[in-house]
């Protein structure tokens, strides 16, 4: 037999487990393809706060990837395309270009 990987468990989160205002705008800033660089700029933070806030979410969640975070967000509905546009009017984001990085 061939060895099993090991694989992270979709565990069910807690009724509990909510996002901040200012997780919420960091998810939404994220999840338009923005940098931690850009996302700081863009809320008037530094990028050590930012990335702080960014770990928050990813331990609220037991994830380690940007893209899990957000879809498993959306999946649980502790984040919803709404708050994500509300997060996109308030700041006026464009989603990023992802090509442009490679």
């Amino acid at each position: 037999m061939s060895e099993a990987k090991s694989i992270k468990l979709n565990y069910v989160l807690s009724e509990n487990c909510v996002l901040t205002e200012r997780e919420t705008e960091c998810l939404s800033i994220i999840s338009f393809g923005y940098t931690n660089s850009d996302g700081a700029k863009i809320i008037n933070v530094s990028k050590g706060m930012f990335k702080k806030n960014i770990k928050d979410i990813f331990d609220k969640l037991c994830v380690d990837d940007r893209t899990y975070a957000v879809v498993k967000a959306l999946q649980h509905g502790i984040f919803t395309f709404d708050m994500m546009y509300r997060v996109q009017a308030k700041y006026n984001l464009k989603p990023r270009d992802i090509q442009r990085m490679r």
